[in-house]
């Protein structure tokens, strides 16, 4: 969704494309037909000075679902303001929420007032479940801290800094740190 994804669906009948923010309509439904098959996802080619990250918060490594995820994709103009950005909620709401407001950030240095800015609209737009993950209110929380850390993150490769990849041993991916 950050990234302007769009899924390409075909069948006998024909392709169509979706976008991603529009491909999911609830818990396990999506706007694919039954006759459909995914066949592609279709990223554009990203800005320069940009990056992106996606940071989830997980009791174990082998949960299939996060408790929290925020990810995050800015531009960066060459004095290092802020030129574009998106912010994505996972697992708080019965599918993912597109955070809005950000455009107020536009033009602004990106430092640690500006990610907290991202995480504090990432909590109030939130509309998680209690459940046997967390409270609520633990979530709404947490999921404001991951959607700053995912601005920062963002951000650190906008400016070409490399962020390494947690290790998931039960997946067998990563790098040991």
């Amino acid at each position: 969704m950050v990234l302007a994804a769009e899924v390409v669906l075909q069948s006998v009948g024909g392709t169509r494309v979706v976008p991603v923010g529009e491909l999911w309509t609830g818990p396990g439904r999506t706007t694919a037909r039954s006759d459909e098959l995914c066949t592609a996802i279709q990223l554009p080619r990203p800005v320069a000075m940009s990056g992106s990250a996606y940071v989830r918060l997980e009791y174990r490594r082998a949960m299939e679902i996060a408790v929290v995820g925020a990810a995050a994709n800015v531009a960066l103009a060459h004095d290092g303001t802020l030129t574009g950005v998106a912010v994505a909620l996972t697992a708080v709401a019965p599918t993912i929420i597109a955070v809005t407001g950000l455009e107020g950030l536009l033009g602004r240095p990106v430092d640690a007032a500006m990610c907290a800015a991202i995480g504090e609209l990432a909590s109030e737009q939130a509309r998680p479940i209690s459940d046997l993950r967390g409270s609520d209110r633990y979530r709404r929380h947490c999921v404001g801290v991951m959607a700053r850390r995912a601005a920062e993150a963002a951000s650190r490769r906008a400016r070409g800094e490399t962020i390494a990849v947690p290790v998931n041993r039960s997946l067998g991916i990563g790098a040991a740190s």
